[in-house]
């Protein structure tokens, strides 16, 4: 367990911040388009609100399917291979979007974009590359990264997209999966772990455990969330105001981080059930309001409320994981979780647009609620890990 007054040694600090930084720069290709997408739907022949859904949520099926293949084939034949095709197919897709004329295009290559998955392989380097004291604090390293891939996407985003439309944000992309693949070239290598007979054992230990699987189905729900409310909610800020929502997206996110420093640093020293059950309420009620609220103020109160409770949980639910998983599984644990994550960002992409089109604003509001209800249900039982001090 986590010794949170052993210091990083110089190797673990190098590797945390390089992997980090590639996990962030691969997000930043999932959540730039969030903001702007849904608002590029005329531009493409045969577009309607269930294929901009697919859109969104292709990358997420795709990241989904291939994370465990992707985690296996990395104990295999080792990290840096597995990363480096990642970011090659990750470059090949953002280049097919960049260029898209139809929604199927676009698909394609959000798809493909969703074939390197490597989320599960960046971990599992991070946890060869570090000792078991310090590798809970190094996990919530990297899960602040995707936070504040998140945070920086919706400011560089819009902006990217009020000047080189859709397509800048794809090359963008492109252009940041070569940055992550210098990164990588970086790293020193990590040791072959070989666990290629273990994976029977490995899918029965990770599922029977009752708290693993509750972070699972939570990370599932935030995400499935996020990109089921994003499908309606980038149009309904341009019919609030006329402001660039490059603005309200700043502001708001800049005060959410004013927000979140104080409850993760809190989260670190002692974790403490009623704070995370707090802000998984928080995280669905802003999202709702979101979705209902006809008010600019209070749009972009629930706007700060919602960023500030999905990055605290996005940098806290993989410590989480880390935490419990026990050492021979840890790859695999990690490789399920990521799963979800993306299974969770898919189904709330193609059914929030399913529902949005045949439903309307009310049936996906209804729908938001039901799965916030879910997850509330679901970790009502949870217990979070004894960390040791030392």
């Amino acid at each position: 367990m986590a010794n949170h007054s052993a210091p990083l040694l110089s190797l673990e600090k190098q590797a945390v911040i390089r992997l980090s930084l590639i996990m962030g720069v691969r997000m930043l290709g999932l959540f730039m388009v969030l903001p702007v997408l849904s608002l590029s739907a005329p531009q493409f022949n045969a577009a309607s609100p269930q294929l901009i859904g697919l859109a969104i949520g292709i990358y997420g099926l795709f990241q989904a399917f291939f994370q465990l293949p992707c985690g296996l084939l990395s104990d295999r034949f080792g990290r840096k291979p597995i990363i480096y095709l990642g970011l090659i197919l990750l470059l090949i897709g953002s280049l097919i979007a960049a260029n898209a004329q139809s929604i199927y295009t676009l698909i394609m290559g959000r798809g493909l974009q969703g074939c390197g998955a490597v989320g599960a392989t960046l971990m599992a380097y991070l946890s060869d590359l570090t000792r078991p004291q310090v590798r809970t604090r190094a996990m919530a390293i990297m899960g602040a990264s995707i936070g504040f891939s998140f945070i920086f996407a919706f400011i560089i985003g819009p902006l990217i997209y009020q000047r080189s439309h859709l397509s800048g944000v794809f090359y963008l992309t492109a252009l940041l999966s070569v940055v992550a693949a210098f990164l990588t070239h970086t790293l020193p290598e990590a040791p072959l772990n070989h666990y290629l007979t273990g994976w029977r054992l490995a899918f029965k230990h990770i599922f029977s455990h009752a708290q693993i699987r509750r972070l699972f189905f939570s990370v599932l729900c935030l995400h499935a969330l996020m990109s089921a409310s994003f499908i309606h909610l980038p149009a309904h800020l341009s019919s609030l105001t006329n402001w660039p929502p490059s603005w309200i997206y700043s502001l708001s996110l800049i005060i959410a981080i004013m927000l979140i420093t104080p409850f993760f640093r809190q989260s670190e020293k002692k974790e403490n059930k009623k704070i995370f059950v707090t802000t998984v309420a928080l995280v669905g009620a802003s999202a709702l309001a979101l979705l209902s609220l006809n008010s600019l103020i209070g749009f972009f109160l629930a706007m700060v409320v919602f960023f500030a409770a999905f990055c605290l949980l996005e940098a806290w639910l993989p410590a989480l994981t880390a935490n419990y998983a026990s050492e021979g599984f840890r790859g695999a644990t990690l490789g399920a979780f990521s799963t979800c994550q993306f299974l969770g960002i898919f189904l709330g992409g193609t059914i929030g647009g399913f529902i949005l089109e045949n439903g309307g604003l009310k049936g996906l509001q209804l729908s938001c609620l039901v799965l916030l209800l879910c997850w509330l249900a679901s970790i009502k039982n949870f217990t979070l890990p004894k960390l040791e001090r030392g």
